[in-house]
């Protein structure tokens, strides 16, 4: 008779048979099946030294070239931002970004380099399909017609 009660009762319908689905947990907290048991914990805040060495190393071959870069620390990798649209991410297993380049068209190009020189040098190219340079005009001793 419990089985089939337990069967046709579909969910709490007052506050009492609310606090009936709920357990009673060390501490004297109540939970239902949905709440964690145990206490969360935040992630580290920061990436590794060495790879913040390696972004810094990053940073200073890219400001090499004229382009500056802000560093973000986040929980295995820290990311270089060079430009709108183009940030790297500097991991264990190397330097990682999406370019503006394409694959073929429609698919996205993921870029990966191993080394600081090899991902400076990539970004440096995808930095200039970003940012295009604009040439100013020449001041010139013609008349219009």
């Amino acid at each position: 008779m419990e089985v089939d009660h337990a069967l046709r009762h579909s969910g709490p319908k007052s506050a009492r048979d609310h606090r009936a689905g709920l357990r009673n947990y060390p501490g004297g907290r109540l939970m239902n099946a949905f709440m964690l048991v145990y206490r969360p914990t935040r992630p580290k805040p920061s990436a590794p030294p060495l790879l913040q060495e390696t972004a810094r190393r990053l940073q200073d071959a890219l400001a090499a070239h004229g382009i500056h870069t802000d560093l973000t620390n986040d929980q295995r990798r820290v990311l270089v931002s060079v430009c709108h649209g183009l940030v790297a991410m500097v991991q264990e297993d190397g330097i990682w970004w999406h370019s503006p380049r394409e694959l073929r068209p429609g698919i996205p190009l993921y870029v990966h380099r191993g080394t600081v020189a090899g991902a400076a040098e990539a970004l440096v190219d995808d930095h200039a399909l970003l940012t295009p340079v604009q040439i100013a005009e020449e001041p010139h001793d013609a008349t219009p017609v």
